[in-house]
């Protein structure tokens, strides 16, 4: 059985002072939330710190309103969005009550009473008596986390809510480490319940438990690749736990893709090796598709090992996303769009866009299309592109320099956003089957795989006119976007199509 919760954050802090009305849910959000806290307390009889909502952390005294207030509006027959508002925990909490069941009518009291000791208070309460007894904050949120899970599924609220004493919280449910070794079957169940968790929160969690044992992750790591490289060998013997310590430090580039057998099987291996002459995990490690980071290693590992459990067999592929070391979007603050007024000119539109993050707009599409030679023929050069730079530099003084990348990675590009720098990338066209076209690169979302992009061609039909006003945003998959960017590299149209624009 796999225990995961995660030690209170700087974020959870945040949700506990500041206020939150700005940010609201619908209630459709909040009903699939409350299957997932559901889930994960049927799993490991504690609640999760907080569950993630449309990609904000949410914690258990905040969510107990969201849902009691949820539940209040559903009864009167309305599904407005709720406010998130700012709720702490309850001081203390006590459980006192009996097996059965609680009618309709008396779990709409109980939430209106919940409600209004959050609204009078500012926290949660720490029980509520009701017809079973004395009930702790804990179980009230798993009691309505069912009650809306059961409306999410059937469309309507039930006529009673089973109470169970089997399902009361334990406060501190797991013990120090008490087992030494674990079993080829404990680590797959324990890495299946760990990848749930992570493709579900986009956060490692602070600790797993296998066997009624409390590791780190960075121990579990550990027992994973070698119970992987047993299993690879044909042997299914128990796995002794080490001492392994986290990376100081850890860091990413990878690209989209498959990382084939054999080669997890070595990264494995690696690993191992590490750990044994080193201590502790590594933060990283280099394979096919760039540098992987040690929480997308515990994650992939997880996925294989999950695979294996279902299939009774070793996938002969694990497919490896870049990891979202920041949730949601990573955007340019500001940029001004242009549709191009030519059918060859979306380079030195690209740059007329990338030059507006800067402030400097004395230049038009025009101008910049002279300074780099574009022509019907043959559109613009990438070094067209540079001389256009160093041209708007002679003439106004500016110190900007654009230059020409390889494609190594996602956490690359995240990162020149995230440091306010534009990027401009030179891709396979959507409209010329055989052309190639120059794209802002505006926003990237990790988390969600999507890229959004200042795109001077697009009017949202698949087509172009000059006559378009165009579309400002233009959102594609990260997988698409690498494959157009692949598709120029394999076709010998550019080696090096990611352009940064500096001002240094």
């Amino acid at each position: 059985m796999l225990f995961i919760t995660l030690t209170l954050s700087s974020i959870q802090c945040t949700f506990a002072v500041e206020s939150s009305s700005s940010i609201s849910f619908t209630s459709t959000q909040i009903n699939t939330a409350s299957s997932t806290v559901k889930s994960y307390v049927e799993t490991n009889h504690e609640l999760p710190e907080y569950v993630t909502i449309n990609n904000n952390q949410v914690n258990m005294p905040q969510f107990l309103d969201l849902m009691v207030t949820n539940l209040k509006n559903i009864n009167s027959g309305t599904k407005p969005s709720v406010n998130l508002e700012t709720v702490n925990e309850p001081i203390s909490t006590t459980d006192n009550f009996k097996a059965g069941s609680l009618t309709k009518s008396e779990y709409i009291t109980l939430s209106q009473s919940i409600g209004n000791t959050i609204d009078s208070t500012g926290k949660a309460p720490g029980s509520i008596t009701c017809s079973l007894g004395t009930m702790g904050f804990d179980n009230l949120v798993y009691n309505f986390s069912k009650i809306l899970a059961f409306y999410s599924t059937n469309n309507r609220l039930p006529n009673y809510v089973s109470v169970s004493t089997s399902a009361i919280i334990k406060e501190d449910p797991v013990d120090p480490v008490t087992q030494t070794s674990f079993t080829n079957a404990q680590i797959n169940t324990a890495a299946n319940s760990l990848k749930s968790y992570i493709s579900t929160n986009n956060i490692l969690p602070n600790y797993v438990t296998i066997a009624n044992t409390q590791i780190s992750v960075a121990q579990f790591l550990q027992l994973m690749v070698i119970n992987l490289i047993n299993l690879n060998s044909g042997t299914k013997p128990s796995v002794n736990l080490q001492t392994v310590s986290n990376p100081s430090s850890s860091t990413e580039n990878i690209k989209i893709g498959n990382i084939a057998k054999s080669e997890y099987i070595s990264l494995a291996l690696s690993i191992k090796n590490t750990i044994n002459s080193a201590g502790k995990a590594p933060g990283s490690i280099s394979c096919s598709l760039g540098t992987i980071s040690y929480e997308n290693l515990v994650y992939s590992f997880s996925k294989i090992l999950a695979y294996q459990m279902t299939n009774n067999r070793l996938p002969n592929y694990v497919t490896v996303n870049p990891w979202p070391s920041t949730l949601g979007w990573i955007s340019l603050s500001h940029y001004t769009y242009h549709h191009q007024t030519t059918d060859y000119t979306c380079g030195p539109s690209s740059l007329m866009m990338a030059l507006s993050y800067y402030n400097f707009v004395q230049v038009g599409e025009s101008w910049l299309a002279k300074a780099a030679s574009s022509n019907s023929n043959t559109g613009t050069s990438q070094s067209g592109m540079i001389t256009a730079v160093n041209a708007v530099n002679a003439a106004y003084g500016t110190n900007f320099s654009l230059s020409m990348e390889k494609f190594t990675g996602w956490n690359v590009i995240a990162n020149y956003l995230a440091q306010g720098i534009p990027v401009i990338a030179r891709v396979h066209s959507w409209i010329d089957t055989y052309g190639t076209h120059y794209v802002l690169i505006t926003g990237i979302n990790l988390q969600t795989g999507m890229i959004r992009l200042g795109d001077s061609s697009y009017n949202g039909k698949g087509t172009f006119s000059v006559n378009d006003v165009g579309v400002a945003v233009h959102e594609v998959t990260l997988s698409e976007f690498q494959n157009r960017i692949q598709w120029m590299l394999d076709n010998g149209k550019a080696t090096s199509p990611i352009m940064p624009l500096f001002n240094n």
